[in-house]
């Protein structure tokens, strides 16, 4: 209770602060472009771990720019800066959901079981699907020491999913896809991660081959942001079978 009394009373300014936590106190450093005079703003409850420090420097910034209306003339002390603070919710709020989500996501090593699961996945994510995602074809690449398969679920669902191999000379990685509903919050590197780790347990490999459609340009962004280029001067043959 003292530790929280003083927070409320307390500024905030550049350095350090208490921040309450539900079994202990934690430092945070606040950054200087934060200090502001003390504006009360709003009622303050105690707030824990990740979101804890993120609602705390949310609260410093509005009381911000807050300060900065009364000094201006431009609102008193009873108003507030809803644009600004419903923009900074948006952001962290964004930044929470993520850090709660992954922590209930799994990335685990595909079985045969999942295969339903997954071909629904990819169909979903405008993977073509060919004779070499059948059924028997995925049993016997999972069953092979060089080549592995992921998929990340969140409770029991498939929402993520990578094929990876290796011919000992080069790594590969094939129909990496994750539900649209779960994009751009790092799920998509996570499971290019562990293809990596597994194609690199093996002596030797130095390099990871993907096959990227010309008209994937969010395709192309995607790998690039992992650190893949195109090979210039490079096409890509194949011979079929009927």
């Amino acid at each position: 209770m003292e530790k929280r009394r003083l927070m409320e009373s307390a500024p905030i300014t550049g350095g350090e602060c208490f921040h309450p936590l539900k079994f202990s106190t934690a430092i945070v450093r606040v950054p200087e472009f934060l200090a502001a005079p003390r504006v009360k703003t709003r009622t303050e409850e105690p707030v824990r771990g990740s979101q804890g420090v993120l609602c705390l420097l949310s609260l410093a910034l509005e009381r911000k720019w807050v300060a900065e209306g009364i000094q201006k003339g431009k609102m008193n002390s009873k108003e507030s800066c809803r644009g600004k603070r419903n923009t900074l919710s948006t952001g962290f709020n964004s930044v929470l959901y993520r850090i709660t989500y992954m922590k209930n996501i799994e990335i685990i090593r595909m079985t045969t079981d999942h295969h339903s699961n997954v071909i629904k996945l990819w169909s979903e994510c405008e993977i073509n699907i060919e004779k070499e995602d059948q059924f028997e074809c995925i049993k016997q690449f999972l069953s092979s020491p060089q080549s592995m398969g992921f998929v990340a679920t969140i409770d029991g669902k498939c929402i993520g999913a990578a094929l990876c191999a290796t011919d000992l000379r080069y790594g590969y990685i094939h129909h990496l896809a994750v539900d649209k509903a779960y994009r751009n919050k790092g799920l998509g590197r996570n499971l290019v991660s562990k293809c990596k780790e597994f194609i690199f347990s093996f002596e030797g490999i130095n390099g990871i081959a993907i096959f990227v459609w010309n008209r994937n340009q969010t395709g192309h962004h995607f790998w690039n942001s992992n650190g893949f280029e195109l090979i210039d001067g490079l096409n890509v043959l194949a011979f079929k079978r009927n």
